[in-house]
């Protein structure tokens, strides 16, 4: 047997290999430098803490971070702006940050009104208004712990909250439902547009594993008791623990619908030639 042809088998058998091997170097990488999975680690370690911790390092960084998620202003003082250790604690830093690539629809619509002449083949069309219509967004939440699972938790109240006006008691009673902003993939795709939310669908599947998670406080009774540690004795608070147990299923998927709206006032200084050329950013314009 030839050195030629085992060389020849040796390549015959290796190219497929090397081949698979190549791919998977490349697909590994393409997900590093979109940021679903970290740059060490294993993709095991690639779920939505990993996400959060991302975009979190992303704040203190001069490139901003082109992961989709909705926030309310900076400036207010509703919901988890407000919320100093109760549900929607975790939102605290970030908003809602989606985990994985969510999917989203968008639809840039002009209405014309026909015009139905007699004794004609064709109608007339004549302009009515143009609108961006309802943005639909479909993202997969995962819950691989009870740190996750409190996220995901916050999440799903924070979209409870955000389709409801302040009604009944409170100061704010009587308002609509809060404005939030939707980023995403950089300034000239989703340049944080003003949205309200019109409607959230959270599909629990009926085939997988839900997580238990503990939700509530702990305070101090003012009472103490004393514990001996050598010749030492320490005096330790007792505290109320009020908490009680919620299951969050291990994946589950959230629908969102979000319209956009401007003020008045923004809408004024539209131009479309700018618009054309994204520098509308500032506006806030899709």
């Amino acid at each position: 047997m030839s050195i030629t042809f085992l060389q020849d088998v040796v390549s015959t058998v290796a190219a497929p290999v090397l081949t698979g091997v190549n791919m998977a170097g490349s697909a590994l990488k393409r997900l590093q430098t979109s940021g679903l999975i970290p740059r060490s680690g294993s993709l095991l370690n690639g779920g939505l803490n990993s996400a959060r911790v991302q975009y979190i390092d992303g704040l203190n960084s001069s490139s901003p971070s082109w992961k989709v998620r909705i926030t309310l202003s900076p400036t207010s003082t509703v919901l988890y702006q407000s919320d100093t250790g109760g549900i929607l604690a975790p939102l605290k830093d970030t908003g809602v940050i989606f985990p994985y690539t969510p999917q989203i629809q968008i639809t840039h619509q002009a209405n014309y009104t026909p015009q139905r002449l007699t004794h004609s083949n064709y109608a007339h069309f004549a302009y009515e208004q143009s609108e961006v219509q309802n943005i639909n967004i479909t993202s997969d939440f995962t819950a691989q712990n009870a740190e996750e699972a409190r996220y995901v938790l916050a999440c799903i109240y924070f979209f409870r909250a955000a389709t409801k006006m302040f009604f009944g008691r409170g100061e704010l009673a009587g308002n609509p439902p809060p404005i939030v902003f939707l980023e995403g993939y950089g300034d000239h795709y989703l340049p944080r547009v003003p949205c309200v939310i019109t409607n959230f669908t959270h599909n629990m599947p009926n085939d997988v594993d839900y997580v238990e998670v503990l939700i509530g406080s702990s305070k101090e009774t003012g009472e103490t008791y004393t514990i001996k540690q050598g010749d030492d004795e320490i005096q330790i608070n007792q505290q109320q623990h009020n908490y009680s147990s919620t299951r969050i299923p291990v994946i589950s998927s959230l629908q969102i619908g979000l319209q956009p709206v401007y003020s008045k006032q923004s809408l004024t200084e539209f131009d479309l030639n700018k618009f054309s050329q994204g520098e509308l950013l500032d506006k806030r314009f899709i």
